[in-house]
């Protein structure tokens, strides 16, 4: 058991990553076997069917990458991050999606697999456990046509599979090996699913550190502000620092919600509005960028909306001599000892 005394050390994490267990079925090494290291295999199957398990065992035995699209139940520390790591314990690229099931942001979670992906070629790919309904279905038969593997091993139980793989074999026109779910394999409870995040996001701060981010840009706000400071004083009595207004949405700078934003609303006539607001951002979970290079995730401590200055817990392996050029908002809010506060 992998408990938070255990996981100190570089050695003590591989042992947790890797999940030590001999009970491997006999087919699992006949597979790996015929694996050549150029290739590029993609392992899909629903939760619990032991996906992360094959994976990290496929790509220890073949020296391979691993790319962790598992934001959930991540192998690779921290959950929410699309990641590539090649020696299974540090983040050679990585991609932040901020939430721990696609669902929340599909497109951002497609995105990362793409951007993970593109400049390497033979890898393990364990990706998340969502095959139901049409959700999963086109989610499967959009990664497997954007990442385009050369070998799509599926880990089926009781026919789960049954509407994925037909389109799968007709959209690559390749077979897919099916192996089942592993014998070895049982369920997690939402409790131990919990846990096992909260785990891997201590395994990733470790002693943690705080560092100060000015002014960042924040993603997917606009990089100037075309309301004007006179108008914000005059509507909002300056509760809102910084406004822009682009198509029919509003972006904001501010305290809090308040009449003011309600007014600017009503001035610009807007469908949409976003707020970044010391209250909103607070222990919330961020991902950190210097230009396209993900530098790794952050909790909010504290932000200032005069400055734009954000305060943020990162990881006590943080390069600080990277600088945060951007920041991109996620969708749950983490304590320092890791535990979810709200999503």
């Amino acid at each position: 058991m992998c408990d938070e005394a255990t996981v100190r050390g570089p050695l003590e994490m591989m042992r947790c990553l890797v999940m030590l267990d001999t009970r491997y079925p006999k087919v699992w090494d006949e597979v790996i076997e015929s694996i050549s290291k150029n290739e590029r295999v993609m392992v899909i199957g629903g939760t619990d069917r032991g996906k992360s398990t094959f994976s990290i065992y496929a790509s220890m035995r073949k020296d391979m990458p691993l790319l962790d699209a598992d934001i959930g139940q991540a192998t690779v520390p921290p959950p929410t991050v699309v990641k590539l790591s090649e020696d299974r314990i540090s983040i050679k690229r990585g991609f932040f999606v901020g939430a721990t099931t696609p669902v929340r942001n599909f497109l951002a979670y497609i995105l990362g697999m793409y951007v993970v992906s593109r400049e390497f070629g033979g890898m393990i790919i364990d990706t998340c456990g969502l095959v139901r309904g049409s959700h999963g279905f086109w989610l499967k038969l959009t990664e497997a046509m954007i990442l385009n593997p050369d070998l799509i091993i599926a880990m089926s139980r009781g026919g789960d599979l049954d509407h994925i793989l037909p389109a799968i074999e007709d959209f690559l026109g390749k077979e897919v090996l099916d192996i089942g779910a592993s014998p070895y394999a049982r369920r997690r409870s939402m409790v131990e699913r919990y846990e096992r995040r909260k785990m891997k996001f201590k395994m990733y701060f470790g002693d943690g550190k705080t560092i100060s981010i000015r002014e960042p840009r924040i993603l997917s706000f606009p990089k100037k502000w075309n309301v004007s400071p006179s108008l914000l004083a005059a509507v909002t009595s300056s509760s809102v620092k910084r406004a822009s207004v682009i198509n029919d949405t509003l972006y904001l700078i501010c305290k809090e919600y308040c009449r003011g934003v309600r007014a600017l609303r009503s001035l610009y006539n807007v469908r949409e509005y976003t707020i970044v607001s010391e209250r909103n951002v607070k222990n919330l979970l961020v991902g950190l960028y210097s230009g396209d290079e993900f530098l790794g995730v952050g909790i909010v401590e504290s932000f200032d909306e005069d400055s734009l200055e954000f305060i943020v817990y990162v990881s006590d392996r943080f390069d600080e001599d990277k600088k945060v050029t951007s920041i991109q908002l996620g969708s749950i809010k983490l304590n320092k000892e890791c535990d979810e506060i709200r999503r």
